[in-house]
């Protein structure tokens, strides 16, 4: 087994336990989730960011591959909270929408410290050469293209509603 397939298999082992807790923070953010667990999560980006590889730059395979798996989380998360928006109308829009935003963008304080590692590093190191984001930026971005430019229209027909009611 080379070396690629051997940080594979070892991103594959801690994806599961990683997803696991980033969809708990996502989610549940305030619901049995302790110091312990979010230093855990932190610990495994850390170390598996630090591994070296054969690549010629030390973590450059072992970063990359966990980006492009949280980029793809982040995208199917996001997808999640448009899809559940898709029966809401009015109010209940405008509250879900300021409900679930305060959510993500709390959880993604939390889950961006979590990959501090790999912002600091490796996300700054490339970044000028691809089109890398820190992970905070990442979500916004993905916030905005997913969720945002769908319902925006829907969402300011729905604040306009609410004033019109409220100016009579």
């Amino acid at each position: 087994m080379n070396n690629r397939q051997k940080q594979k298999e070892e991103l594959n082992k801690i994806w599961e336990e990683l997803s696991r807790g980033l969809r708990h923070i996502l989610i549940n953010l305030n619901v049995d989730f302790e110091g312990k667990a979010y230093m855990r999560l932190y610990s495994m980006v850390y170390t598996y960011c630090s591994v070296p590889s054969l690549a010629g730059d030390k973590t450059s395979y072992a970063s990359s591959e966990l980006y492009y798996r949280l980029h793809l989380f982040l995208q199917k998360h996001v997808r999640s909270i448009k899809k559940a928006s898709d029966s809401k109308i009015d109010d209940s829009l405008l509250n879900y929408y300021k409900k679930e935003w305060e959510r993500y963008t709390t959880a993604m304080k939390y889950i961006h410290n979590i990959f501090e590692h790999m912002n600091r590093n490796w996300i700054t190191r490339e970044k000028s050469e691809k089109k890398l984001h820190v992970i905070l930026t990442l979500s916004l971005i993905i916030w905005r293209d997913i969720f945002f430019h769908k319902i925006k229209e829907r969402l300011t027909e729905s604040l306009l509603m609410l004033i019109d009611r409220q100016r009579d």
